[in-house]
């Protein structure tokens, strides 16, 4: 017997239970269910989707404390008093802002000068905003007296049909079905026809 011959009988005892293993031998077994779908659900966070997103605020945290009916704020750094104000049903719901401090934008010209007018702009839902024209406080955040909200930059403030956003220093108000509306700053302000 040569050497290669116990050699040539282990490949084909190797080669027959390699056979055996895999095929002919054994019923194959079965194979397994797949594995159930299952929905991932989403984790709430508190900071946006999208880098520059804005967040919504919560409207009762706005109520105006001077105006049933009313929302009232305050620009993140006080310089701008905001108000979305629904008197009730004989009056269009109004909207608009002033300036609390010095300003350097040149006000628009004024309707009448029979009272003062300038330093924000006001507007009624469905009608493009004005400059603003009072003979005394408008909006609760431009009397001291009374307690109002701040909104914080990068939120906003969506209530009867208007919504509100502070971004940066500046603070723009659009009335949500005609598009028209207004954005201000100390600086320069922008009107939406």
């Amino acid at each position: 017997m040569s050497a290669s011959r116990p050699l040539a009988v282990l490949l084909i005892a190797v080669s027959l239970a390699l056979a055996g293993c895999s095929a002919g031998g054994a019923e194959p077994e079965p194979a397994l269910p797949p594995a159930p779908e299952t929905e991932e659900t989403p984790i709430a966070s508190p900071i946006p989707e999208e880098e520059g997103a804005f967040v919504p605020v919560d409207p009762a945290e706005f109520a105006s404390s001077a105006v049933d009916g009313g929302y009232d704020f305050v620009s993140a750094a006080g310089d701008i008093a905001c108000g979305i104000h629904d008197l009730g049903d004989d009056w269009p719901v109004t909207y608009g802002c002033v300036m609390l401090g010095p300003y350097s934008f040149a006000d628009p010209p004024a309707p009448t000068e029979e009272i003062a007018c300038g330093g924000g702009f006001q507007a009624e839902v469905g009608a493009p905003a004005a400059t603003i024209c009072r003979g005394g406080v408008v909006y609760a955040g431009e009397d001291p007296s009374f307690a109002v909200a701040t909104l914080p930059e990068q939120r906003y403030l969506a209530v009867l049909g208007v919504t509100c956003v502070a971004e940066g220093a500046s603070i723009g108000c659009t009335d949500d079905e005609t598009g028209y509306g207004f954005r201000l700053s100390a600086e320069t302000y922008e009107l939406f026809e």
